[in-house]
Parts: C-alpha cells; sequence; structure tokens
C-alpha cells in the first residue's frame, strides 16, 4: 500500500484522533484526568494504525524480516493496552484505587514479555523462511487478552451507569456493544479485518462526546445534578416523583464573608457528599441555588421520608455545619404544589431553627 491509499483508507480515523485532540483543548466539563488518559488513549490507537499497517507491509517480504515479529508482538500489546487506558478514560467521577489498578494491569504485564519472546519461545507465534506464520499453542492468547479486559470495561460500565436514565444507559450500551459486534461480526464471517484502530476511535469520540454531555447536567463543584436537570426531571419525570425534599444549608454568607469561599465550597461540598449518599442509585438530588438542595424519591412511604432526613441529619451532626429540612408528599399528582409545599416546610423549618438558636445566644452555624 502506497502513502497516498494509506492516507485515504485511514483519513476519517486520522480525523477524528485530529479531531478529538483539539476538542480535548475546550473540554471545561471534562476532569483533567480523563483528558489526561484520553491523551494517552488516542497516541495508542494513532500508533497502533501505523504498526498494524507496518506489519501487514512486512507480510509482502519475500525474505523473513526481524520487524516481522517485533511489529507482530508491538501489535498485540497495544490493543489491550488501548482498552485499559479507555477503562481509566470512563470512570471520571471514580478514581480506581491502586492495588486494583495494578491487579488490572498484571496480565498485559506478564503478556507483553511473552509476545517479544515467542519466536524463540514458539508460545503464541513464530515466523519461518521465506517468511511464513505459524500459530503456538497459545495463538489465541491475544485476543483473549483483549476479551479479559472488554468484559472488564463492560462490567466497569454497567456499575458506573447503573444511575444513569434508561436512555443514557441504552446511548452507552449502543456506542459499546455496537463497536464489539462490528469485530465479532467479522470473525465470525471469517472476514479479515486490517484496521481494528477505527472502530475503536469511532467508539471513543462517540462515548467522549456521551460523556461530556453527562458530565454538562452535573453541578461541578457539589457532584449533584444541576438546575438545568431539575427543571428537565420536573418535566419528562413528574409522573415518578412521589416526594421531595427540600434543604437549604444554614448561614453559607456567614461562612464565605469570614473564613473565604474555599471554606465556603468546602462546606457544599461535605454537605452535598451526605445528599448524595442518601439519595440513592438514582441520584435524584439537585442543586438548585448556591446553597439550596432538592431531592426527588419514587417512594409514596413518608416514614421512609422522614428516616432518610433523620439519616442526613444524624450525618451532619458530625460535622461543623447544619441545614434546614422540608418535603412534601406528591399525592394529588401535583408536582409543583409539592414543590412549594416542600419550600414551605423548609423554610419554617429554618426560621425555627434561628429562633432557637438566637434564644440559646449563639449563632446558627455554630455548635
Amino acid at each position: 500500500m502506497g502513502f497516498k491509499e494509506f492516507m485515504l483508507q485511514y483519513y476519517i480515523a486520522f480525523f477524528e484522533i485530529i479531531g478529538l485532540f483539539l476538542i480535548l483543548i475546550i473540554s471545561v466539563h471534562i476532569p483533567k484526568r480523563m483528558k489526561f488518559y484520553t491523551r494517552i488513549a488516542l497516541g495508542l490507537l494513532f500508533a497502533t494504525i501505523i504498526v498494524e499497517n507496518a506489519e501487514h507491509w512486512t507480510q509482502t517480504f519475500e525474505t523473513l524480516s526481524m520487524w516481522r515479529f517485533i511489529l507482530t508482538a508491538t501489535k498485540y500489546s497495544l490493543y489491550p493496552l488501548t482498552i485499559l487506558m479507555i477503562i481509566e478514560i470512563f470512570t471520571p467521577d471514580v478514581k480506581i484505587p491502586l492495588k486494583y489498578r495494578i491487579i488490572l494491569y498484571i496480565p498485559e504485564l506478564i503478556c507483553i514479555p511473552i509476545f517479544f519472546t515467542s519466536q524463540w519461545t514458539h508460545l503464541v507465534c513464530y515466523f519461518l523462511e521465506p517468511n511464513n506464520y505459524n500459530g503456538g499453542p497459545l495463538s489465541i492468547l491475544p485476543y483473549v487478552l483483549s476479551a479479559i479486559y472488554i468484559a472488564v470495561f463492560l462490567i466497569q460500565n454497567i456499575i458506573h451507569l447503573i444511575s444513569y436514565k434508561l436512555r443514557d444507559r441504552l446511548i452507552a450500551l449502543y456506542i459499546t456493544i455496537g463497536s464489539i459486534a462490528f469485530i465479532v461480526f467479522y470473525l465470525l464471517n471469517d472476514i479479515e479485518i486490517t484496521d481494528y484502530a477505527s472502530i475503536f476511535v469511532a467508539a471513543l469520540v462517540f462515548y467522549y462526546l456521551f460523556t461530556y454531555i453527562h458530565l454538562a447536567s452535573i453541578d461541578p463543584l457539589t457532584g449533584l445534578m444541576n438546575r438545568q436537570i431539575y427543571y428537565e426531571d420536573i418535566n419528562d419525570n413528574k409522573n415518578n416523583i412521589k416526594a421531595v425534599i427540600s434543604i437549604d444549608m444554614n448561614e453559607l454568607k456567614y461562612i464565605n464573608d469570614t473564613y473565604g469561599h474555599d471554606k465556603g465550597d468546602e462546606a457544599l461540598i461535605i454537605i452535598s457528599k451526605i445528599i448524595l449518599e442518601n439519595s440513592g442509585y438514582k441520584r435524584n438530588a439537585y442543586r438548585v441555588g448556591g446553597d439550596e438542595f432538592v431531592m426527588f424519591l419514587s417512594t409514596n412511604d413518608e416514614e421512609e421520608v422522614k428516616n432518610k432526613i433523620k439519616k442526613m441529619k444524624e450525618e451532619l451532626e458530625h460535622t461543623p455545619y447544619s441545614c434546614a429540612f422540608g418535603y412534601a408528599m406528591n399525592s394529588n399528582n401535583d408536582l409543583s404544589e409539592a414543590i412549594k409545599e416542600s419550600d414551605n416546610y423548609m423554610y419554617y423549618n429554618k426560621n425555627k431553627m434561628k429562633e432557637s438558636f438566637l434564644n440559646d445566644g449563639k449563632v446558627l452555624h455554630l455548635r
């Protein structure tokens, strides 16, 4: 394949790789960690295209070249390593503990020396004169290794996406299964693929776009859903919302004015973590204002709602901060009225808390 034909065949893949590199520069919602691993994955995919085609070119040699088994071993190593980077990319809000990361990388670290010594051990593959490929007893090892990491990626996605809306999970499933199905279809029909990298690049672009859009719906400071999604869920999900909890932090302005906005942000993060942990796997908790939060519940059990508020109050007792709570049951299927009732109850409780603290000669935020 000449340079012109090579560029024509891989133009779309290179266009996507360069385009995603450029998008990374202006991706304000994406965490630095995710950008870092995305750049590595893109570099690996670019290298894979070059190595794949260089190895294919060595197959045309009349005599065996050492470059053929070096490039083959490199190719076998690059694909699972790329999948590992993609696993790292799509855990933007969960940092994988070091011990689990080490376990995850062990199979790849074991296999790389096996691939590169296989010409002499004949374990995976080896080449004989004039220029013939021969499979060893572990010839399927590169595919098994990649399959293991793909399985890890799928399990990780199921865990990571369980709190997403059904439509978001279906989109992620389409992108993930679609790219894997492409490869499986070709393998089952015995069609040779010389360009696995392009489908990986396309899937990466789609998944990155999906993640970017999702992260834009999350409040970057607290990790709760933002005000835009709050209104969207009111419109789209109102029939499933059976209870509303309104939450307002006490004395945020005092903390900001006295100790600085960094301390105020720290307080919001601590309070939001408690709210998020008690919102359930659906994560229907929202930051609707500077120090105002709302939680939607799908339960008709008022005692369950009260117990949830009680649990959050108990957890707040272990912090320097306090919040006022209010709730309402959406028994009449009128969500706007339930939200209003919940807010009124919350403000009533907030005023009662202020009166109690003032009567005791204390400032509200102090314990």
